[in-house]
Order: structure tokens, then sequence, then C-alpha cells
């Protein structure tokens, strides 16, 4: 009877893995990015004025104001542009 072994080969990690495959974020357009922290900003700054006895209203013009300014900051200043990107 002839003798039949199998081997079975456990690959080490490094070989099951794609180098092609690479897991990144999604992309998300600035604009959204701009967006979403303007929000989170405004939310901050309002109901951290209002927990301070400063008038409703006031806390809202305050907070929309700077809301705008860090949306347009973050639009056109925000992201990790890559140096070797740029003309």
């Amino acid at each position: 009877m002839s003798d039949v072994r199998l081997h079975l080969r456990i690959p080490h990690p490094a070989e099951r893995y794609d180098r092609g495959v690479h897991l990144r974020m999604p992309s998300i357009d600035r604009g959204v990015q701009s967006f979403v922290w303007a929000v989170v900003f405004f939310l901050f700054l309002y109901f951290g004025m209002v927990s301070i006895a400063i008038a409703k209203a006031t806390a809202l013009v305050l907070a929309l104001v700077v809301g705008f300014l860090v949306f347009l900051l973050v639009r056109t200043r925000g992201g990790d542009d890559d140096p070797r990107d740029l003309p």
C-alpha cells in the first residue's frame, strides 16, 4: 500500500494579503466635510452660550456667524492636499 501523506500548508499572513487591495476611507467631498464641521461648531457654540446664560437670540446669531465662517475656512483651507498634486 502506498504511503499517501497530505501536506497541508498554512500560508503566512503576509502571503495571504493581496498587496493590490488598499482599504481606505471613502472619499468625502470637501463641501460635505466643511458643512459637518460647521454644524458641529454651531451646535457646540449655541448650547455652550445658552448654558452660560447668554440670550438665545444672541447665541443663535453668534453661532450662525461663526458656523458660517468655519464652513468657509474648512471649505477653502481644509484638507490634506498632497504637495505633489499642486501645480
